[in-house]
């Protein structure tokens, strides 16, 4: 007989299905305590999964991460998705711990700056990275959806 999936089942379903490196972000976000949606969002807006994406900023990777931040989280090489993903979502629980849990301003932070964000006591008034915090957000309800949906399905 069929038995529908809990919350925590469909996330981990959906993550090893439906994103790129999946298993990956789902094993991060839970290390370090970060919902699953709000990592792969951060990867789908930053590179749209391509783990060999760099900026002209620097950043590399599929989080984008720039070498300093890289290092300061444990990675040494952040063409490797395994050591990107984990310092990118070692840095997003930082940030989250910095921002006492304040979303907006957690994900802010990641674009513009821990500094920026303490500056403007919230989400800068720059336009990318209030485009950034939408485009995360918007991304990361979406996936939220969609996992939703699945604790309606079933497992055979």
């Amino acid at each position: 007989r069929p038995l529908p999936l809990d919350a925590a089942a469909a996330t981990g379903a959906f993550c090893k299905r439906e994103a790129p490196f999946g298993s990956r972000l789902l094993r991060e976000a839970r290390k370090n305590n970060l919902a699953p949606e709000l990592v792969a969002a951060v990867v789908h807006t930053e590179s749209k999964f391509n783990a060999t994406a760099r900026s002209g900023a620097g950043a590399i990777g599929l989080m984008q991460l720039v070498p300093k931040t890289g290092r300061w989280m444990g990675a040494r090489d952040l063409t490797n998705p395994a050591q990107n993903v984990a310092a990118g979502a070692r840095y997003l629980r930082y940030l989250n711990d910095r921002f006492d849990g304040d979303q907006q301003k957690m994900i802010a932070a990641y674009n513009a700056g821990e500094g920026n964000v303490r500056r403007f006591h919230g989400v800068p008034p720059f336009r990318e990275t209030q485009n950034y915090v939408t485009r995360v957000t918007g991304y990361k309800h979406d996936l939220g959806d969609r996992v939703a949906s699945m604790t309606t399905a079933t497992v055979r």
